[in-house]
């Protein structure tokens, strides 16, 4: 994939994590022009980042755990991109789907409970960033799991009626192993 640079100290269960040319333009942009709060700027747009890098690795974690190399990932402006082995069961591809909602959620919830019951919400620049990061992350994770073309509820939700009508597919699936591409 062009276009993309590479992370070199940055490796997710193995895995080389690239960067699209656009988010390295935008966060100097950003960065330029907050000359009134440039901390608090760099807070929010590594904790923006960080939200893609850490709903990827959900995926990264769950497709190691089915068996499934992950080959890279890919992080946008909007989006991020988990390159992975197919698993050996059609089942394992749903689970992997839940795999960045889950790890999101559980940094999102533990993050906006801390910002509102405890007096780090109080402190200046982390009580923002605190929440920041808990509720964007939560609106990502939510996002992601629209049954739509494109969003990993499109495969999340079939996890719900797998038993069902699954068994031949999973028998189709012990092909050899190619990549697959969960955003």
């Amino acid at each position: 994939m062009n276009r993309y640079f590479r992370l070199s100290s940055l490796r997710v269960f193995g895995a080389p994590v690239y960067v699209h040319w656009t988010v390295l333009a935008v966060s100097a942009v950003l960065l330029a022009y907050s000359i009134k709060a440039p901390f608090t700027a760099l807070a929010a747009l590594c904790s923006y980042f960080g939200i893609i890098l850490l709903h990827e690795t959900g995926h990264a974690y769950f497709a190691r755990r089915a068996g499934a190399r992950t080959e890279a990932i890919y992080l946008g402006l909007f989006h991020g991109m988990c390159v992975h082995e197919v698993p050996a069961r059609q089942r394992d591809i749903y689970v992997i789907a839940w795999g960045g909602a889950l790890a999101q959620l559980a940094v999102a919830l533990p993050l906006i409970l801390l910002a509102n019951v405890t007096p780090a919400a109080r402190l200046p620049i982390i009580g923002e960033v605190v929440l920041y990061l808990g509720y964007v992350s939560l609106l990502v994770a939510v996002i992601n799991l629209i049954p739509a073309p494109g969003l990993d509820g499109e495969h999340a939700w079939r996890l719900l009626r797998w038993p069902s009508g699954l068994r031949k597919q999973n028998a189709a699936a012990k092909r050899p192993k190619h990549l697959r591409r969960v955003k």
